[in-house]
């Protein structure tokens, strides 16, 4: 789940394909430029930006390997 203000995206795990770093200036629901770009479901992205980037990725590649998501 990722929110911004009124705005609220699910993004399911099991689509994630790929996260990767980004100081990309585009408007996103990342309010630091310190983001993640999120790659899912054939070539949909979103820029976020969590607390904690590191335990973000983490996480979810700790559900992943369990195969939930």
């Amino acid at each position: 789940m990722i929110r911004s203000g009124p705005f609220r995206w699910q993004v399911p795990i099991s689509e994630i394909e790929d996260i990767v770093q980004t100081r990309n200036p585009l408007s996103s629901p990342a309010l630091s430029l310190d983001r993640l770009q999120v790659s899912y479901s054939n070539g949909r992205t979103i820029m976020i930006s969590p607390a904690d980037r590191e335990g973000f990725i983490e996480a979810v590649e700790n559900v992943r390997r369990r195969g939930n998501g």
